[in-house]
């Protein structure tokens, strides 16, 4: 090798590693910008809340995130019914808010109201201005643990909660009716999610005698242990009519009892 070819060698080597450098030097700029992004605005990182009507498992029980109010002096109401509720009725309720679902998040002060055994509002006070979420952990003793954690927080979206204007404390008569209106709301939903259900199984019913239909008629035209196939699928087929046929049966019940539910509680409305 000459001296010439070695220079340029040199010369292309230098080249090559002031290109890894920059390249290194941008990656590294990268993570930094990410990593000040993650600590000065933690809240536009993959993070998403809990919409209205939505359930969600917090120790023993499942509530609904029921409702949420905002208020122009910083307030929010937020309604929690209780679908499956273990609650303990000898021990007391607890709530805890944050703004964020870690230990450094800021508690709100907040306050919790029994509606009735299986609804509770949470009046949160003092909201930072554009928290699109709370963190929110609800429960008596037993179902949350020793103590209101914020690991086990659940997150909510209140940036769309409706505007109540200025806050002024609830009546009990107030709060019963904004129940009752729940609980109407609730029924109806479950009535509609029902009536969903019978339509499908209906829809099932028919296609599947269909198929009976085709079995019996393709039975008359086969002998031995095709036959002897054909008649342990009609058998199956038929199965799968009355399964159906009992479920169609019994969420007709459970809209009627549903229906009925809901009356009684429109009933008590104002």
């Amino acid at each position: 090798m000459d001296v010439e070819e070695k220079h340029v060698q040199i010369l292309d080597h230098n080249k090559a590693e002031k290109r890894f450098k920059k390249l290194f030097g941008w990656i590294l700029a990268a993570i930094g910008m990410t990593l000040v992004l993650f600590v000065v605005f933690p809240k536009n990182i993959n993070e998403s809340g809990l919409t209205t009507s939505k359930s969600f498992v917090m120790g023993e029980n499942t509530f609904i995130y029921a409702n949420a109010k905002r208020y122009s002096n910083q307030t929010y109401r937020l309604g929690f019914y209780v679908s499956d509720n273990q609650l303990d009725p000898l021990a007391a309720v607890r709530a805890k808010v944050r703004t964020k679902s870690h230990e450094n998040g800021e508690i709100l002060s907040s306050s919790l109201t029994q509606v009735s055994p299986d609804y509770y509002v949470v009046t949160v006070k003092q909201v930072p201005k554009k928290q699109a979420l709370l963190y929110v952990v609800i429960g008596d003793k037993k179902t949350t643990g020793s103590g209101l954690e914020a690991a086990n927080s659940q997150a909510l979206l209140v940036q769309k909660a409706k505007n109540a204007g200025t806050y002024k404390r609830p009546t009990t008569h107030q709060l019963q009716q904004e129940y009752l209106a729940y609980m109407v709301k609730y029924y109806s939903q479950k009535i509609q999610k029902l009536e969903r259900k019978v339509a499908k199984n209906k829809s099932n019913i028919a296609k599947l005698k269909k198929i009976l239909s085709k079995q019996n008629q393709s039975l008359d035209l086969q002998t031995g242990s095709q036959k002897s196939d054909t008649k342990s699928k009609i058998a199956q087929t038929k199965s799968s009519i009355k399964q159906h046929q009992t479920s169609v049966k019994n969420f007709e019940k459970a809209i009627n009892n549903a229906r009925d539910a809901r009356a009684n509680y429109g009933e008590k409305l104002n």
